[in-house]
C-alpha cells in the first residue's frame, strides 16, 4: 500500500494557562490518502479544529503545546519542522479553508491583494508559464464567478458569505497543493449555497486529485462526500473506517447516538438526543470519555478502551468489542 499523504500518529495537544497545561486532544490517530476525501466528524468542542490548526502550527505558540505524537506529511514530520520549513509547506503543499471566511480575510485589503499574497511568499511556485494574476482569474471562474475582475476589485464586506467561501476555495487551490484542510467550510451558509460550495469542492478535488480532510459536525456531509471517516469525542477518535460502512453500521455508541439524532424522512423516525453534554477540556471522565452519557455503559467502561477491529478496515475504541477476562465477547 502507498504511503498515506498525511498520517497523524498519537497526537496530543494542550493549552497552557496560569502555569497549568490542560490537555485538549488525546492520542489522535488517522490518515488521509492521496486523492481521497477523509471526513473528521464530531460535536463542537471535540477537538477537530484544534487538531487541524495544530497540523499547520497555527495555534498560538505562547499558549499551545504538543504533548506527544507526530504529524507525518509525505514522510516529513510537520511538528519537527522549523519556522522557515513550515512556511514553505503552508499554502504550497498544504492549504486550509477556514470555518469563517469573513474572519480569515483581511477587511482592509481588496481580494486581489490577498490572492496575490501566496505568490509573493512562494516566489518559486511552478505555474507552468501562467502569470499569477491569470491563474487567479482562471480559478475564480472555476469556482463560479462570471466577473472575476469585479471580485478582485472588491473588499470582503462587498461580497456575500457564499462568494467569500468561493474566494477561500480559490485561495486554497492557488499553488496546487497536495492536501486541503477544509474546516467546516459551509457552516455560515444557507442550505442551497452549502450544496453548491461542497459540490464545487468535490468537483475540483476529483479534477485535481488533491487530498481533502473535511472537518464537520454534519454526518450527512460525510455520507455524501467522504471516502473514509473518523468520529471524535472529547478529544479522542472513537471510531474510523469507510464512510458509508461507518454510517450504515456504526459500532461505537456515540456514533450511533449521532445518527439517531438526525431526522429520517424515510422512516419518519423522531430524532433522539444524546443525554448530557460534551465535557470541557480538563473535566474529561476517566476511562471511556463517553461512558457517563452512554446507554450501553457497563463496569469496564471506567477504564480506557483499546482499539478493536470488528470488521475489515473498521476500528473502534469501545469495551463492547474488547476481550473479556474469560476470553468471550
Amino acid at each position: 500500500m502507498l504511503e498515506p499523504l498525511l498520517r497523524i500518529e498519537n497526537l496530543s495537544l494542550g493549552f497552557r494557562s496560569e502555569g497549568k497545561i490542560t490537555p485538549v486532544t488525546d492520542a489522535v490517530s488517522f490518515e488521509v490518502r492521496e486523492g481521497e476525501v477523509f471526513g473528521l466528524a464530531g460535536e463542537s468542542g471535540c477537538g477537530k479544529t484544534v487538531t487541524c490548526l495544530g497540523l499547520l502550527r497555527l495555534l498560538p505558540a505562547a499558549t499551545s503545546v504538543v504533548l506527544s505524537g507526530h504529524a507525518w506529511y509525505r514522510g516529513r514530520d510537520l511538528l519537527s519542522m522549523n519556522a522557515e520549513e513550515m512556511r514553505a509547506v503552508r499554502g504550497r503543499e498544504i492549504s486550509m479553508i477556514f470555518q469563517e471566511p469573513s474572519a480569515a480575510l483581511n477587511p482592509l485589503l481588496p481580494v486581489k491583494t490577498q490572492l496575490l499574497f501566496p505568490f509573493q511568499q512562494h516566489k518559486n511556485s511552478d505555474l507552468k508559464g501562467r502569470e499569477p494574476l491569470q491563474r487567479i482569474r482562471d480559478l475564480l471562474v472555476c469556482v463560479g464567478f462570471r466577473d472575476p475582475d469585479r471580485v478582485l476589485r472588491s473588499y470582503p464586506h462587498e461580497l456575500s458569505g457564499g462568494m467569500l467561501q468561493r474566494v477561500m476555495i480559490a485561495h486554497a487551490l492557488l499553488l496546487e497543493p497536495k492536501l486541503i484542510l477544509a474546516d467546516e467550510p459551509t457552516t455560515a451558509l444557507d442550505v442551497t449555497i452549502q450544496a453548491q460550495v461542497l459540490d464545487l469542492l468535490a468537483e475540483l478535488q476529483r479534477d485535481t486529485g488533491v487530498g481533502v480532510l473535511l472537518i464537520t459536525h454534519n454526518l450527512n456531509l460525510i455520507a455524501q462526500y467522504a471516502d473514509r471517516a473518523a468520529v471524535m469525542y472529547a478529544g479522542r477518535v472513537v471510531e474510523s473506517g469507510p464512510a458509508l460502512d461507518l454510517l450504515r453500521d456504526p459500532r461505537h455508541p456515540y456514533s450511533r447516538g449521532l445518527l439517531d439524532a438526525l431526522p429520517n424522512l424515510d422512516t419518519a423516525q423522531v430524532p433522539k438526543s444524546i443525554p448530557g453534554s460534551v465535557p470541557p477540556p480538563g473535566k474529561y471522565p476517566t476511562g471511556c470519555r463517553f461512558h457517563d452519557r452512554c446507554p450501553r455503559v457497563f463496569e469496564p467502561c471506567t477504564t480506557d478502551p483499546v482499539w478493536s477491529e470488528p470488521a475489515p478496515e473498521r476500528r473502534v475504541a469501545c469495551h463492547l468489542y474488547s476481550q473479556t477476562v474469560d476470553g468471550s465477547r
